[in-house]
């Protein structure tokens, strides 16, 4: 499957309304590390309701920001 379509796809999953697969959208992203995929997990910092994927969702920025390789 093709990078940006890929993205896409991921992106689209954010906005599900079940917490289970944007959790794992945002874990995908996460194992991407491009600029395309950070900017879509930063978008959705203010947009997140659900506790368990924000945790991820942070866990996974900070990892973008840090360098460090995203840890679950």
């Amino acid at each position: 499957m093709g990078g940006k379509k890929a993205l896409g796809l991921l992106e689209k999953a954010l906005a599900d309304q079940d917490w289970c697969v944007r959790y794992f959208a945002v874990s995908a992203l996460g194992q991407v590390r491009g600029e395309m995929a950070r900017d879509i997990l930063l978008q959705r910092l203010d947009m997140e309701p659900d506790r368990d994927v924000m945790y991820i969702l942070s866990a996974t920025l900070r990892a973008y920001f840090s360098g460090d390789p995203v840890v679950e």
